[in-house]
């Protein structure tokens, strides 16, 4: 099961003040007419005209008080998880390499699909969403509760996830679920096969013996 009884990682703590203050910060601009959402959130057209920073901007701001704190806790939930077994580098390079494949595909493949060039994206749930199957599919037994009461391993939550994706094209348009789309398609496309365990052989030492015939 996934617990919340740990103590939280910087590399997480960082990420979660990021999104925190990224957030109020553009909510109170929003509330004295400012302009600071349309400048951080991801626009392709924007960024095609030389405004880079979109693709990196975008996934710290989320829309909402219910998805800021249910963003934060699973950051902290899941993250944690996959921190234990991936390490910290891992942990950047896949999720960085997630977020940032994410705006980059998004800006090349808006142009293609109608209304999304225009399209303004903002919100961690992308990201998010990605994270939950880059835990599924690292734990595919484990169980999770869903609303605290349902409990699927991970497994199930990574596909559940793809199609709740699919339900969102069908009913929204793929305009608006672009991001979505390629973010869960990178998702499982780096999960690939679990890393192996590096052993460094120390000079002069041996392993002690084991077995039922060793020493005490």
């Amino acid at each position: 099961m996934v617990t919340f009884a740990r103590r939280m990682p910087r590399l997480l703590v960082a990420w979660v003040g990021l999104v925190l203050i990224t957030t109020l910060a553009v909510a109170i601009d929003l509330r004295h007419g400012g302009e600071l959402y349309a400048r951080l959130w991801l626009a392709p057209d924007r960024v095609w005209r030389g405004e880079v920073w979109r693709l990196v901007t975008w996934i710290f701001v989320e829309g909402g008080p219910e998805s800021l704190i249910f963003g934060c806790l699973a950051i902290y939930a899941f993250g944690g998880d996959l921190l234990e077994v991936w390490g910290e580098r891992r942990f950047v390079r896949r999720l960085g390499g997630i977020a940032l494949g994410t705006g980059v595909g998004t800006a090349l493949v808006a142009p293609l699909v109608p209304g999304a060039a225009y399209h303004g994206y903002f919100g961690a749930g992308a990201l998010g969403d990605a994270l939950l199957v880059a835990w599924g599919l690292a734990f595919p037994t484990r169980q999770v509760r869903i609303w605290m009461v349902l409990p699927i391993d991970g497994r199930t939550l990574a596909v559940g996830l793809a199609l709740v994706t699919g339900a969102g094209v069908l009913f929204y348009g793929l305009a608006p679920m672009l991001p979505w789309v390629i973010a869960g398609a990178l998702a499982f496309a780096s999960a690939g096969r679990p890393s192996r365990r590096r052993f460094r052989v120390v000079r002069g030492e041996r392993p002690p013996p084991s077995g039922p015939y060793a020493p005490n």
